[in-house]
């Protein structure tokens, strides 16, 4: 993992998806870049893949938890906007 998901693991549960995304992206065998010009290794792929699914399989549900939470403050946000733009009182 780079720095920064290595210290993300502190902030709690807005800091975890960062590692859950490094993780995912292992499972997915997609590209991770770890340095300037690093990327993952290839043992590093090989050994999430050979993992059970029993094992992994939270890795895939915690990431779309994050996804729908981030997706839903989005939804949230613009209602909110929209609201406030037309002259509506949000809180009422």
């Amino acid at each position: 993992m780079n720095d920064f998901n290595k210290l993300a693991v502190y902030f709690g549960y807005f800091g975890s998806y960062f590692p859950t995304v490094f993780f995912y992206n292992l499972l997915k065998n997609k590209k991770i870049k770890i340095g300037k010009d690093t990327f993952a290794p290839a043992d590093a792929y090989t050994f999430m893949q050979s993992l059970p699914r029993e094992l992994t399989g939270w890795i895939t549900i915690y990431y779309w938890m994050h996804f729908i939470w981030m997706s839903m403050i989005a939804v949230g946000g613009v209602m909110l906007t929209i609201a406030k733009v037309s002259g509506l009182d949000p809180t009422a």
